[in-house]
């Protein structure tokens, strides 16, 4: 009689496919989209190929996971500083301080391949969880803002929720983390920290407040 084969437990195919995932994570931000096969993923997790395409079908179809499981975990803590209950300007330097901490090392890298090596359909899935994670959230502070009378809405002279988010989201990026890197050694993270929170507390303040001084202002 032919022997059974041991079925593998439910938690490891998880537990693998969580690796998988984590290396593909930093080699495709390491090395870009092309420069990374499923054979150098594999080897990478102990694995082989055939073991690797059980839990993704080809190389796309994993770098789509990697970036999915990017978005979210950025939104879900997006999410999080929105319904805080903190006071909105508070909320705001909390969010910006987070992406110039947490946003995706070589962004650059990262948006070339998708517009690059991705299909239009998968181009579209991309777009709509960067809409979720990112856009979404901060979109939501701003119009509460806007709701609350707190922010000029459009008819007032100011920008709608979405084009707020993206500014907000525009502006940290050129002032992401290469820059804390470089001012804070590794393992300094309090420094880092310090860091961000101090240029998250400009990036709103000038979003909001502007740069010009109001009639009756002292120059100081």
């Amino acid at each position: 009689m032919a022997r059974r084969r041991k079925e593998t437990a439910p938690e490891d195919l998880l537990e693998t496919r969580k690796r998988i995932v984590a290396t593909a994570h930093r080699l495709f931000m390491e090395l870009g989209y092309r420069a990374v096969s499923t054979r150098v993923i594999a080897d990478a997790c102990g694995l082989t190929q055939p073991a690797l395409y059980h839990h993704f079908a080809d190389k796309q179809e994993l770098y789509l996971e990697v970036i999915r499981e990017i978005l979210a975990k950025n939104g879900e803590a997006l999410e999080r500083i929105r319904q805080s209950g903190e006071p909105l300007e508070e909320r705001l330097r909390r969010a910006a301080a987070y992406l110039l901490l947490h946003a995706p090392p070589n962004m650059n890298v990262m948006f070339h391949d998708m517009r690059h090596e991705l299909d239009e359909a998968s181009r579209a899935s991309v777009h709509e969880w960067f809409r979720q994670g990112f856009v979404g959230p901060l979109a939501a502070l701003f119009g509460e803002g806007q709701r609350e009378g707190r922010l000029k809405s459009r008819e007032e002279g100011g920008a709608d929720p979405f084009s707020s988010a993206f500014l907000l989201l525009s502006i940290s990026r050129s002032m992401l983390n290469t820059d804390l890197e470089r001012e804070a050694g590794e393992g300094e993270q309090e420094l880092r920290e310090k860091t961000a929170s101090e240029r998250a507390a400009l990036i709103v303040n000038i979003l909001l407040h502007g740069m010009v001084r109001r009639t009756g202002e002292s120059a100081g």
